[in-house]
């Protein structure tokens, strides 16, 4: 753990610049690393919200306790896919602000300041 060790000043007391500038001191590519274990888990959570979405209840007519009408089944299907999609749309979220965090801890463009923040504002969105 000594390489995510920074020795940061106070960024409050800093003017925007500056600020920057030592955010940016510590390694980079620990952002890199980071994003990639990112994007990993963002495609795990994709993979959930599509079985989530695609998932639908059976029709049932054993017994008249347990039985499942096409109305019932409806119902519980669109409520599913409700509450899979804000998962789907988080996952896709994640998925691009990590391949901006990989881009930009990594060196691909730039100095990687205007990656991270598009990262960052879309992590923020996605979560």
């Amino acid at each position: 753990a000594q390489f995510l060790e920074c020795a940061l000043p106070p960024i409050a007391a800093l003017p925007l610049g500056e600020a920057l500038s030592a955010a940016m001191a510590c390694d980079i590519k620990v952002l890199g690393g980071l994003s990639v274990v990112t994007a990993l888990c963002a495609f795990a959570l994709a993979v959930i919200g599509l079985v989530t979405v695609t998932s639908s209840i059976p029709q049932s007519t054993c017994g008249s306790a347990a039985s499942v009408t096409h109305t019932d089944s409806n119902t519980i299907n669109t409520v599913i896919g409700w509450v899979g999609m804000p998962i789907l749309v988080c996952a896709v979220l994640v998925a691009l602000g990590a391949l901006f965090g990989i881009l930009g801890g990594f060196g691909c463009c730039g100095n990687g300041q205007c990656a991270i923040i598009a990262q960052a504002s879309l992590h923020g969105t996605g979560g």
